[in-house]
């Protein structure tokens, strides 16, 4: 019973570092379409960032308080139009 326990204790926070991780690569992502000189990708980074919001709304508001004091206006734009609705 012990081993199980354990087994299964490990294999959850494998999983919870394994997202963490793969949740920081997502959010730099963004942050880097955020500011791309494509308008178009742009626009696409903050329709596709309300799925990222919804999915983990406490990461992304972390994420979103720290960009909205970027020196750029385009990822200071990208934070408000994450709003958006449409």
């Amino acid at each position: 019973m012990y081993i199980a326990t354990y087994a299964t204790y490990k294999s959850d926070i494998e999983n919870k570092i394994k997202v963490n991780v793969f949740i920081n690569d997502v959010l730099k992502f963004f942050q880097e379409s955020a500011d791309d000189g494509h308008w178009d990708t742009r626009e696409f980074a903050q329709i596709f960032f309300r799925k990222i919001i919804k999915a983990n709304p406490e990461k992304a508001q972390k994420f979103l308080l720290k960009q909205v004091k970027s020196k750029s206006s385009n990822i200071r734009r990208f934070v408000s139009e994450t709003f958006q609705l449409n």
